[in-house]
């Protein structure tokens, strides 16, 4: 989660240096959670790739939105200088979640749920 804080106090900091006022992203909404993960009658191994297949699309967003900022709506080079500091780390997550996904087939390996992942 500290990438997500960095890239998060990076733009709030990257609005301020243009003298806009950041979004309070404490009123932000957050993506509904699949009813496959809340679901305690599922089996757990059914709710923990459900919980990657959800990460994974999050990533992907991020990804996609930092994408399109950097090719299309980012009008200054120090606007894009910071999104494409950020879009590489979003990138690499979707791609952590790709391989696992794929061999998820039966139960996911435990230390990608524990303190050791």
């Amino acid at each position: 989660m500290s990438h997500h804080k960095e890239h998060r106090d990076a733009l709030i900091a990257a609005v301020k240096s243009f003298g806009g006022t950041p979004a309070d992203y404490g009123e932000a909404k957050a993506p509904a959670i699949p009813k496959v993960i809340l679901d305690e009658s599922l089996p757990p191994e059914q709710r923990k790739i459900a919980t990657l297949r959800f990460a994974r699309g999050l990533e992907r967003q991020a990804a996609e939105a930092y994408q399109r900022l950097i090719a299309s709506q980012l009008q200054t080079e120090a606007a894009k200088r910071g999104a494409l500091e950020i879009f590489p780390t979003e990138a690499m997550h979707v791609a952590v979640y790709d391989p696992v996904l794929k061999a998820a087939k039966g139960p996911v390996n435990a230390a990608l749920f524990s303190n050791q992942a």
